[in-house]
């Protein structure tokens, strides 16, 4: 599949991604195609069309448009991850064993802080607003946790 074979930018067909962009039944001549709208269908959470796009400068000169809020399409919340205590280091650390269908940490090493900003506890479920008690991954180093926005109320593990 070439690029030419899908729609312009301009096109209506053009949705957020290229399996969406398709002419009506291709998706039944191309397998490669069929597949990615079904993990398209399956896992993308539908796109809100009054969400703003920015349009981002790419190295090329050209623009790229993007959605405004990146958890739109995100298989994030789709399963919830399985989270277990593993060790309290200290009053302020605790190692967790975090599995979920975007990573896997067998020894990770949580820090207690305050929410930077509002999201939801990820073994409770409760909201948490800016300025709670939390813990979140441990960011150190050139690598950076996949479930780095993650947030655990501190109460959580009273």
């Amino acid at each position: 599949m070439n690029v030419q074979d899908f729609p312009s930018q301009n096109d209506s067909r053009t949705r957020t991604s290229p399996c969406r962009a398709m002419p009506a039944g291709a998706w039944v001549r191309d397998p490669w195609v069929q597949t990615l709208s079904l993990l398209d269908a399956l896992c993308a959470a539908p796109v809100d069309e009054s969400v703003p796009e920015r349009r981002t400068r790419q190295p090329d000169g050209g623009y790229r448009a993007r959605a405004a809020r990146r958890e739109q399409t995100s298989c994030r919340d789709a399963v919830p991850p399985v989270i277990t205590v593993l060790e309290r280091l200290s009053t302020t650390t605790v190692v967790l064993c975090w599995r979920s269908t975007t990573c896997h940490y067998g020894d990770q090493v949580w820090v207690q802080g305050v929410a930077r900003n509002s999201g939801q506890c990820a073994i409770s479920g409760v909201p948490i607003r800016r300025g709670d008690a939390v813990y979140r991954p441990r960011n150190r180093g050139r690598r950076v946790p996949v479930n780095v926005s993650a947030m655990i109320r501190a109460s959580a593990f009273a």
